[in-house]
């Protein structure tokens, strides 16, 4: 997803929602810790990542608002503050009965894969409505500002696509991440072709793509370049490699709540605390589209979940929901809408680039 600079919109927030904006987080700076600044600056993203066990799957599904909070998030499309918003945090059991507590439901690390992670009743709705628009806004744009500080970084990356129709198996990507030039290199680590390496470096290789196969078939056959956008290189990917990264994401994340604001109607946000994914506390946010007119955004996805680390403000997660069969706006929203699941843990921001990081040898294979 998206090596794209996309325009900053010329148009911005009026009064009027900046001023919604500012109440909302009088009262959030009440209710729990972040405040969108530069905390401790480029040092201490030095020394802070996105910590995720990548044996814990992804959180549940946001969940539907109650009775009383569909009242609330009709009231508040105009900029409002949801109730739960003025509550006292809840009491939490000690560190050490919570740690016990969740080892007995885990079981052993062998197992924990394959346990569910529903942490619903810790979600609180803080937020809903145009508020909570303006609010998931100005923290990507905070993350994208911490993002353009890195030069370079390594994660783990976690895809789940629907192609051709079909829903693949989730693939393990560890992935390495230039942005000046921009440049990404990419090694499957499950799911997929397990073992494959691709490279892309917008400053070299005449703009293709290289990709050694996995398997028997990378010790045999030479690497082939491709075109990024070609139907070969897309066949497997609903976007292409020039689109790969955080910053990438968070800036595609930027241009359809910016579509989203300037819609009059037919968008419902809600922003909730008390998320996880893993180990990293998060902000769970969740827009709605009412049909697939209303944006562009709303034209693929009837639903899109996006959950962003609490500090830095990074998209961990991100899950996209489609509009299903016949464009049925009651299609429930599970593994048969899904359309799109990308997951980032264990950044490593990387203060040196080895030379021959983003070079064609680091496939290793033949190279033609």
């Amino acid at each position: 997803m998206g090596h794209i600079r996309h325009r900053r919109s010329a148009r911005v927030p009026n009064l009027g929602a900046l001023a919604v904006v500012a109440g909302a987080v009088a009262i959030l700076y009440v209710n729990f810790d972040p405040v969108v600044g530069d905390e401790g600056g480029a040092a201490s993203e030095r020394t802070t990542g996105l910590v995720s066990d990548m044996r814990v799957p992804p959180p549940p599904p946001l969940p539907e608002p109650r009775t009383d909070d569909s009242a609330t998030d009709d009231a508040a499309t105009t900029g409002g503050v949801a109730k739960d918003a003025s509550r006292a945090e809840t009491t939490q059991p000690a560190p050490g009965a919570r740690e016990k507590d969740r080892q007995s439901a885990a079981g052993s690390p062998s197992d924990r894969a394959a346990q569910p992670s529903d942490d619903r009743d810790s979600q609180r709705l803080v937020l809903a409505g145009r508020a909570a628009l303006e609010f998931q806004y100005l923290m990507l744009a905070e993350a994208a500002r911490r993002l353009e500080r890195l030069d370079a970084y390594t994660a783990t990356f976690v895809k789940q696509e629907r192609l051709g129709g079909t829903l693949t198996d989730r693939q393990v990507i560890a992935m390495r991440v230039r942005h000046r030039p921009f440049a990404v290199w990419m090694e499957w680590k499950k799911g997929g072709d397990r073992g494959r390496r691709v490279l892309f470096d917008e400053s070299a290789n005449s703009g293709k793509m290289l990709v050694r196969l996995g398997g028997v078939k990378g010790r045999f056959l030479p690497v082939m370049k491709l075109d990024p956008n070609g139907d070969l290189a897309r066949s497997e990917c609903r976007y292409p490699v020039t689109q790969a990264g955080l910053l990438q994401v968070t800036e595609l994340a930027m241009q359809y709540r910016r579509q989203d604001l300037q819609t009059a109607d037919g968008v419902r946000c809600r922003m909730y605390d008390g998320c996880r994914c893993g180990e990293t506390a998060c902000y769970g946010f969740v827009v709605d589209y009412d049909r697939p007119d209303v944006s562009e955004a709303a034209r693929t996805f009837r639903r899109c979940e996006l959950y962003l680390a609490k500090g830095t403000y990074y998209p961990v997660l991100i899950r996209n929901y489609g509009w299903g069969e016949n464009n049925d706006p009651k299609a429930p929203f599970d593994e048969s809408t899904l359309l799109e699941m990308y997951s980032f843990s264990e950044l490593k921001p990387l203060e040196r680039v080895a030379a021959d990081a983003f070079a064609p040898k680091s496939l290793g294979g033949r190279l033609r």
